[in-house]
């Protein structure tokens, strides 16, 4: 029976027997993946069933069956996956204000709210004998159909034995130049790993986990007690093999474990899949864990200079032995991106400090596109991932989060919905650079106002103030102390009474609570060369620089060089009535 006479059986419609048909002849023919995409899991279900089944000659049907499982497999826990809870705050945002009005401290207190720390179980104890232990988790074949016969013979296999011994190749990449030539692969990236693990990560001593399918089902484990051998008296083409102790036979469902286990015939077993099969006590030696706080945010400051390369990522020389190598450095947004792949149901956030300090535009690149958001917080547009990228994500993503691979490789870099960009800017006009508004359309700005986080600064119920020098005409000259938010606002009153902007002014955090001592219970007053050499050399050097300064010192000081030795004499600086109006 051919394919159009088996869909016949299936009474379909002729659009839809010829959806499946074409389906399958570009799956045959180019290996593609982005036709199965567009069918539903029930369309890709029937046609697995063909593939399987059916007597019609198609080149490669095993290995075509078994892509559309694993594809199946892929697509139906993506729609069973929950989505990380949404936080009601824009994915794309810009605090901005004058200096010191608080923005990062803004930004701190709500991160501290909305982006908890990601627990993960980390593995204390994986030595014995002074030799690590790696946990592994594989299944025997297609579905795990030959675990008896694996099991019976003390052995785990893998197929692809047309390629020969592996023993007989000196490399990885001969290896994999003999796996094309005879089984006219375009890619070999995955499949060659296993061959690597097989004669070189996999050693005596190591546990291989077995699995069933990706729905978190157990079926055995065992202890490696030997290193590869081919063995041609294996059933079907499992030449390539490791010996076994097998310790257990009998299946486990993982409940409460937060993924579904890798699609792949052999990867790592991550610490939260060994933790639990030891707290089940299904794996006999216990293993000690421990719950690890892991930061889900990450804060990078843009300034002058700063490049697309050190933002996303690049190839930099690195020391290896004797010599230099160059290998791809990931930036702090190529990170946080691949974390959020592969944590779905936690949130991150990378923060920029200072964005408008660098060519923002230029630092993010081809980036710049993601910035579009659907209503879901996914990016609307993908990017092609660039050649040094792809080494990265394999590196990062090849056995545990193959499926998110694939799709980047076929459809391009994305910003998921959990990863949320929030950046500081100041509204200063100098040292910074203007943003086009193609750029600044893509983010949602939030304005500090001057003295909106007035009241955070310092302690509650802490009094912190300075002390100055008041002349009147009934007591002379007086040690006055005022507090540090009524000192600054009378001095911005006098400011923006004459035309200085408001990015000009003292904010509440323009100067550090560290900045004062105590002095008394609950006093704490500014420290002197804090108050010489940070706010009045700013007052007289930076914002009255072309104003007169007599707005607000004294008129008879000419300089800042006098106006300190005036102010270390202890007489008044500051002009006479400026500090007997309310702020």
């Amino acid at each position: 029976m051919n394919f159009k006479e088996y869909l016949k059986t299936k009474k379909l419609s002729e659009a839809s027997e010829s959806k499946y048909f074409n389906a399958l002849s570009k799956v045959i023919k180019e290996g593609s993946y982005d036709v199965m995409k567009k069918m539903s899991i029930d369309e890709l279900n029937e046609l697995l069933i063909f593939v399987k089944n059916s007597d019609y000659d198609i080149k490669g049907q095993k290995m075509y069956s078994t892509a559309l499982s694993h594809y199946i497999d892929f697509y139906s826990s993506k729609l069973e996956r929950k989505s990380s809870k949404k936080i009601d705050k824009p994915h794309n945002r810009i605090v901005y204000g004058a200096p010191g009005t608080g923005k990062s401290y803004q930004l701190s207190k709500e991160i501290e709210v909305d982006f908890p720390k990601l627990i993960k179980t980390k593995i204390k104890n994986k030595k014995t004998d002074d030799k690590t232990i790696n946990y592994w988790i594989a299944t025997c074949g297609e579905d795990n159909d030959y675990w008896n016969d694996f099991h019976s013979k003390n052995k785990f296999a893998i197929g692809w034995s047309e390629i020969g011994d592996l023993k007989q190749f000196t490399s990885l990449s001969s290896i994999n130049k003999k796996l094309m030539e005879e089984y006219d692969y375009k890619k070999n990236n995955r499949t060659i790993n296993f061959f690597k693990y097989m004669k070189t990560n996999m050693k005596k001593g190591d546990i291989i986990i077995i699995r069933k399918g990706r729905k978190n089902l157990i079926e055995g484990y065992g202890i490696i007690t030997g290193d590869y051998e081919y063995d041609s008296s294996m059933p079907e083409d499992f030449y390539h093999t490791l010996p076994v102790e097998w310790k257990k036979k009998e299946s486990i469902a993982l409940d409460g474990y937060s993924r579904n286990l890798p699609w792949v015939t052999i990867s790592y077993a991550n610490d939260e899949l060994v933790s639990l099969l030891s707290k089940n006590k299904y794996i006999e030696k216990v293993i000690e864990t421990k719950e690890a706080k892991y930061e889900v945010v990450d804060r990078v400051t843009f300034y002058d200079g700063y490049t697309h390369g050190q933002f996303v990522g690049t190839y930099k020389p690195v020391p290896e032995g004797d010599s230099i190598t160059y290998k791809y450095i990931p930036g702090p947004f190529m990170k946080q991106l691949v974390e959020s792949y592969k944590n779905p149901n936690h949130n991150f956030c990378l923060i920029i400090e200072e964005i408008n300090r660098a060519k923002a535009d230029r630092v993010f690149g081809n980036i710049f596109q993601l910035l579009d958001r659907d209503s879901n917080g996914n990016s609307e547009y993908h990017i092609a991932v660039s050649a040094d990228q792809e080494v990265y994500l394999r590196e990062e993503l090849e056995d545990e989060y193959s499926e998110t691979l694939d799709k980047l490789l076929n459809e391009g870099l994305y910003i998921p919905n959990n990863l949320y960009i929030w950046a500081t800017m100041n509204s200063a006009d100098q040292g910074v650079y203007p943003m086009d508004s193609a750029f600044k359309r893509r983010w949602h700005f939030e304005h500090i106002g001057l003295d909106q986080n007035e009241n955070e600064f310092g302690e509650e119920g802490k009094t912190y103030g300075l002390a100055y020098q008041q002349e009147s005409e009934a007591e002379g000259i007086e040690n006055k102390i005022i507090p540090w938010n009524d000192f600054r606002r009378i001095i911005n009153k006098n400011l923006l009474g004459n035309k200085v902007s408001e990015d000009r002014l003292l904010a509440p955090f323009f100067i550090k609570e560290n900045n004062f001592q105590l002095k008394e219970d609950d006093f704490f007053e500014l420290d002197t060369e804090v108050f010489k050499n940070k706010i009045l050399m700013y007052l007289f050097d930076d914002v009255l620089r072309h104003k007169k300064k007599t707005i607000l010192f004294d008129e008879n000081i000419d300089s800042f060089s006098q106006l300190k030795s005036t102010y270390g004499k202890g007489e008044n600086i500051f002009k006479s009535d400026l500090f007997s109006t309310e702020a």
